[in-house]
Formats: C-alpha cells, structure tokens, sequence
C-alpha cells in the first residue's frame, strides 16, 4: 500500500472514531432521558408509559441493563413471566436488586423451565446467604428450588401429565403447608407495581408454583379457594356539554348528543385511514418546519407512487423529512412494521437524532459494537438504520436478504449507480415491500447509471438495458424532442424532483467575510515554535501521533488556552522534548494571555446589537470567550455537548429571548433551527468544509427571511488562513447551496479527509513558497471537483428540468 494510501486509510479510521464517540454520546444521552421517564411513570404507577419509555431505549439498546430489569419486574408483577424471562436473560450482569432472581426462579417455574429455575433459586439463596432480613424469602426460595429440582425429574416424553408412581406431583402449597405455613400464598402478593421508586421495592411474598403448574388436565389451582366475591357499586355515567363557550342562542336542540359525536369522531377517524389526502404524521412530529411541496410529494408516495419511488429534490429541499414522513405515516397506519435506513457513515447519527427526536420514532443504530452485544439486531429490531459500507459486507449481506422488510429508504441513493458493486446487489437482494430511494444527483456520467436505479423500483419500466443503451444511451440523444418526452413520461412513474425554480423558494443571501487577526508578539513566538514541531514529527508519525499533531495545530488556530490545554493533555507529559519546550513558552507567557482574537471578537460583537452565534470547536476557549465577554458587559448563553438536555433548550430558549450572544462547540451546529438569529461567527475555523456548512445552515436555511452575515476569525500566516482562502476565494463556499459542498468534496475521490489533505500539504512545505505551492495544487484538485460536479448537475438540468415536481 502506498503512502498517500495509508494515510488516507488511517485518516479514514480517525474519523470513524471520532464519529462512532459523538454516537455513543448521543445515544447514552437519550437513554439516561428516557429512564427517567420509565422511573417517573413507575412512581405515577402509570405502568404503560413506564414500559413505552423501557421499550425505547431497547430498541436502540437491547441489552441495557436497567432497561431489562425494569422490565423484567414489571413483567413479573403483572404475572406475564414469559415475556418477563426473555427480558431476564437479556441481562448481562446479575440484578442490582436481589429480590429479581427469586421472582425469576418464581416465573421459570410458573412457565415449566424448571433447570432454569432451580439454578436462579440456588443462585439467590447463594447471593443473600448473610442478609438476615430476606430470611422469609429465602425460605420461600428453598421451596422453589425444590419443586422445581423434583418436577424437572418428572418431566417424560408427555410432559407434566402424571409421576411414573401413578400419584399426583405435590404442589408448593402443600409443601409449605408441610412445613408449618397455612396462609394461602400467592405468587406475588401485589397486583399492581409497587408506588415507591424502582430502586426501593417491598420484597414479594412466596410463590406457590402450582399456580401454573399442570397435572393432567387440570391446573393444579383448582386445588385452592376461590376467591371471594366482591360486590361493586352500581356507577352512573353522566356526560354533559360544557355550553360556555357556545353563543348565547345556541339551544339544547341545537346540539347532538355526546355519544353521537364520539361515533362522527370515530368515523372520520377510519375514514382518514382509507386514504392518503389527509396526513396522520403531523400531529405526532415535533419541531419540524416542513412546507407545502414536501406534504404533497409524501402524498403522492402513498397514493400514486404506492412507496416506491425516486425522490430527487435539489439539495437543500428536505428530502430527508419527505422520507421521513413518509415513514411516520406508514408506521401509524400500520403498514409498516419492519424498516431499515440505509445510509453513508457520516450520516447515521442524522438520521437517528432526527427520527428520535422529531418524528417520535426509536431506531436501533447498527454497528459492528452493536451487533457484537446482540447479534440478532438485525431480525430483533423493528427500525435499523446502518450504514450501507458496514451493511454490505458478506457477513450481514445475508442475514439482512433473509428478513422480510417493509419499508427500505436508502440516502445518498447515488452511490447505488454501478449494478456490479455490492451496494446495489444488496439492496436489489433485500425483501421490500416499498422503497425509496434519495438522491440529488440521479445522474452521474451517463444515463445507465439512472437506469441501474430505476431498475430498483420497477424492474422492466425502461425494458432490458440493451433497449435502453440504444435508444437513451447517449445524452445527445435527449437533444431529440420525442426521445426525450418519451424518457420523461416513463420517469414520472417512478420519480419526483421539487426544484427552487418551481417552488419559488428563494433563501436570502449569505455574506460572508474574513477578519485576518496578527497575533501578539507571544502568540506569534508560540506559532513558529509548534509550526516547527509539527513539521518535524509529522511524516514520521504513527496514524494516533498525526492525530494529536493535527489536533494541536487546531488548537493553535483556536487560541493560547485551548492549546494551553493541549499541551498540558497530551500522553507522556513531561518528556524533555520539544514539546515541552513549546509548554514552557506557553506557560510564561500566564494564565492571564489571551490570543489576539479575543480583542478582535469583542469589537466585531459590538459593532451591532443583532444577536450573533459564535462558535468554536474547544471548551476551553469556550470557557476563555464566556468570561471574557461577559467582563465586557454582553449577556451571553452557554450550548455544549456536556450540558444536560434541559439546560441546552433552556440555553437556546435564554438566547432567543433575552441573551445577545449565543457561545456555542460544535454540537451546536446539528440539527438546531435557529432562523431568528442571523448571525454566525467562526472563531475557530473547522478543517472539514461539512461542518462549516452545518454551523451556516443552522440559522440560513427555509424560514429565513434575512440576509445572514458569516464572519471568519483566524490568525495571519496559520493554517486557517490558508483553509480560507480555498474555501471562500476559489470555490465560495459560503455561496453555495446548502449540500453542494458535499456533493463537490465527493468528487474528490471515494473517503477523502479534507483535514488530511490539508494538513499533508502544510507540514511538507519547508518554506513559504513551497506551501504557496502545495496548497495551490490542493486548490485546483477542488476546482476539478467543483467542475465535476457542475457537469453532473448539468446533466441533470438536460432530463430533470421540469415535468417531475409535486
């Protein structure tokens, strides 16, 4: 393997790392939210949202360990000891409460799993040998672990039905009785869950197994009491209408009865499941802005397109909340019960935050962590989302062909395009019911490529591809007004693309400038010491050894204290190197230095009073700017990923109301919708252009009306500055739609690093005119890209110009 490769390679594994971490986060994040909402309807005694919260977080993990528990518990209470044992056995540690191993030696017997109950019984009375106060339960426990030791001896070919001696087996209620107990037991001696929190549960009584067990034809409770009746008050239902908000000549002949109404409700209720012209989604989804054009285009999904169709709206236009929408209905319709979301790596956290958090939707990530914890995710959960590298891979190609789905969506639907390659062979392989199939750019060089995807949807719609090559092959052959009319009306069967053009959709402009700060005189020495540094180990490094020499340059860019920080971080401190020299430098220098930014960021927010998000990748210049610009008298709110879930909305909530300036790391560039801002300063530029475009497209995108202003801070003469002058000088970034710098960073070749290409042309320039050099090839390597890619959309404006919107 080459160099050049090799360093892609480990550049390639950083990322996924970085980006499998941010995931993790996320999820444990929405897990911790949701058990506090299983542990607050639990003390409500509100049983079936504590199971809907449970049910929540083993869908995305379904070995989490309290999640199991608690329901594992709840299950046993409500006397369900199947559906309680499969959550027991999910359990990857013994119980944080003891009592749990006896209720599930209690539930084996119940069941007829009679080893296994033994085993727990064993097991608890192993666990509790020194607790004096479970000295009842641990009698009980004797008991189950005896009926269960002597039932499994009695078991024959026909089950339970009599011991070989011809005498009837001797249920737990005659054992007990046996040994002096005469209260008749019950398997647990609540009906309902306990009222006090989870973690501080009464202990239950004894079991009687014969409750479940069966001798003969007759359960083995026929030998206990009946239960005494119990005399209920007869109970009047009165229902009336509430007339105060009713005009005055409103009579009581005016109004139906109640019942009639709830009937008329109930009617239009099924009658709206009949059809598709109403949505049933958009009174389930939260803080989705979606608009005219993406509700009639999820309507003719469903109606016209029967789930299977091509959605190519230009970027930017919401593709994703179409797909999802179209799922939601699916889902309450019950249509769908069986989904999987197939999509690149880098978006999978995407989809997961916007189906969990928007559409009310709970996902299983799938991974190769995931899959190791449970390796029947793929046939146990009911929505997957995965990427599509990881799903085509051999080993899950098929487990996934042998699942029966209903709904399959596949983003960034493009890179299906090659009929050979294993992407497309798996997602032709899946068993689908519907389909949809997302992509901006349906062409690529050539027309197969939109035939490949087409042949996805309706086999046999553009007949065989040799009838295809000779009479579309070519696109001069869309110059020709009847070819091209007749490939269109094929097209509309299957394909809808929304255009800016026809919706009318015009976001305002984004202006964006760069303020080149020079630093201090310290600064500046601090620089040219951790430049050379760099320089020096940086070809010679391991792939973790590049890492952190990247990330100290970012901090450098960034400011003194988040490289302060760095230093002070790094594996092996202490080590007389050089870089110890660059941390004495710094340390010198005092706590109280502050890169010449600082000064530059507080005149640029006081040149106007419109609030301003800035943002920056560390916390500690975080922590630097907050205390800084609240010195100089603005009121600023705080966003990161270490806050809690409320105190982010409470931060966003403080900005929108009252504070000026919002200081935000880079969580705050992910699915945050903060159009009443108009604002974005950069103080610390990121080295992937993506992550740019998302911290912009938090405040410029629909449902903007204003012009948004983007001002860039960086040093004179860092790697920033030359990041900048590619980004907003050759190719405008700050110009471009929203989802066109992916689409050219794409045409750059298959998992390039932008931060790796960078860093790669800075640290082999030994001089000014060889970095001049070098990042002047980088420049026009992306120019050839953004050529790439304005031929491709080219393309698609010959075959795509009209015809296909809602």
């Amino acid at each position: 393997m080459s160099r050049p490769s090799k360093q892609q390679a480990k550049a390639r594994q950083r990322e996924r790392e970085k980006r499998a971490e941010r995931h993790r986060r996320q999820l444990a994040d929405h897990c911790a939210h949701w058990l506090f909402e299983a542990d607050a309807a639990w003390n409500a005694r509100d049983m079936t949202g504590a199971r809907r919260s449970l049910e929540k977080i083993l869908r995305i993990r379904p070995t989490h360990q309290a999640a199991n528990e608690r329901l594992a518990e709840l299950y046993f209470v409500e006397r369900r000891f199947a559906e309680g044992l499969t959550h027991y056995d999910r359990l990857l540690q013994n119980p944080e409460w003891l009592p749990m191993t006896y209720q599930a030696a209690v539930a084996c017997l119940s069941v007829g799993r009679f080893d296994q109950g033994r085993s727990l019984a064993a097991d608890f009375l192993k666990a509790t040998r020194s607790e004096t106060s479970l000295a009842q339960l641990r009698a009980n426990a004797k008991l189950v672990r005896d009926e269960c030791a002597r039932l499994a001896k009695r078991e024959d070919r026909r089950g339970y039905e009599e011991p070989r001696d011809g005498k009837p087996a001797q249920t737990a209620r005659e054992i007990i009785t046996r040994h002096g107990t005469t209260q008749p037991v019950s398997l647990l001696k609540t009906a309902a869950p306990p009222a006090g929190p989870i973690a501080d549960r009464p202990v239950p009584a004894a079991p009687a197994a014969a409750n479940a067990t069966v001798i003969g034809d007759r359960p083995a409770s026929a030998d206990l009491p009946a239960f005494a009746g119990v005399a209920l008050p007869e109970v009047r239902l009165a229902l009336g209408v509430d007339r105060s908000a009713f005009p005055n000549q409103i009579t009581d002949a005016d109004l139906t009865s109640v019942t009639n109404v709830a009937l008329r409700v109930r009617y239009a209720e099924l009658r709206l499941q009949r059809g598709f012209d109403e949505l049933l989604a958009l009174g389930t989804i939260r803080n989705v802005e979606h608009f005219h054009y993406q509700l009639d285009t999820v309507r003719r999904v469903l109606r016209d397109f029967r789930g299977r169709v091509l959605l190519a709206d230009e970027v930017g236009l919401g593709k994703t909340i179409e797909a999802c929408l179209t799922l939601k209905e699916y889902w309450l319709r019950g249509l769908v019960r069986k989904a999987l979301i197939l999509t690149p790596p880098s978006l999978v956290g995407q989809w997961m935050d916007e189906l969990t958090s928007r559409f009310g939707l709970t996902p299983a990530a799938a991974d190769a962590s995931a899959l190791r914890r449970d390796g029947q995710l793929w046939a146990r959960q009911a929505l997957v989302v995965a990427s599509l590298p990881f799903a085509r891979q051999p080993v899950h190609h098929d487990q996934l062909c042998a699942i029966d789905y209903d709904l399959v969506i596949v983003d960034e639907a493009h890179m299906l395009k090659n009929r050979s390659s294993a992407s497309w062979q798996l997602v032709n392989d899946l068993k689908k019911r519907f389909l949809l199939l997302l992509s901006a750019t349906p062409v690529g060089n050539n027309l197969t490529e939109l035939y490949n995807l087409i042949l996805l949807l309706r086999p046999g719609l553009l007949r065989t591809e040799a009838q295809f090559r000779r009479e579309y092959g070519q696109v001069s052959a869309l110059m020709q007004t009847t070819r091209r009319e007749k490939l269109r009306g094929l097209l509309r069967e299957v394909m809808v693309r929304n255009t800016r053009a026809h919706i009318d959709q015009k976001l305002p402009r984004r202006l964006a400038a760069t303020h080149i700060v020079p630093p201090t005189p310290g600064e500046a020495e601090v620089l040219r010491n951790l430049a050379a540094v760099v320089r020096g180990r940086y070809d010679s490094a391991s792939s973790a050894d590049r890492w952190r020499l990247t990330m100290l340059q970012m901090q450098a860019g960034s400011g003194l204290a988040a490289l302060r920080f760095g230093l002070r971080d790094r594996p092996n401190r202490g080590d007389p190197g050089e870089l110890e020299a660059v941390a004495a430098i710094v340390d010198r220098l005092g706590e109280s230095a502050r890169s010449a930014k600082v000064e530059a960021l507080i005149a640029l927010v006081r040149r106007s009073a419109e609030k301003k998000i800035v943002f920056t990748r560390f916390r500690a210049t975080l922590d630097e700017l907050h205390g800084a610009l609240s010195t100089a008298g603005h009121r600023v709110s705080i966003f990161h990923g270490g806050l809690p879930m409320a105190d982010k909305e409470a931060a966003v909530a403080a900005f929108e109301a009252d504070s000026e300036i919002l200081l935000s790391s880079e969580v705050g560039g992910e699915g945050r919708n903060l159009q009443f801002c108009r604002t974005v300063i950069n103080y610390d530029l990121p080295w992937n252009p993506v992550t740019i475009e998302q911290r912009v497209g938090r405040v410029h995108r629909i449902g903007q009306t204003r012009d948004v202003f983007v001002f860039n801070l960086c040093l004179a003469g860092s790697v920033e500055e030359r990041i900048l002058s590619i980004l907003h000088d050759k190719i405008n970034l700050f110009e471009l739609v929203a989802g066109e710098i992916e689409m050219i960073l794409g045409h750059l070749g298959d998992d390039q690093d932008f931060a790796g290409l960078v860093m790669d042309a800075w640290s082999r320039s030994g001089s000014r005119d060889d970095e001049d050099q070098a990042f002047d090839e980088l420049s026009t390597r992306i120019i050839d890209a953004t050529a790439a890619y304005r031929q491709t959309t080219d393309l698609d404006r010959a075959l795509f110009s009209e015809d296909y919107e809602i």
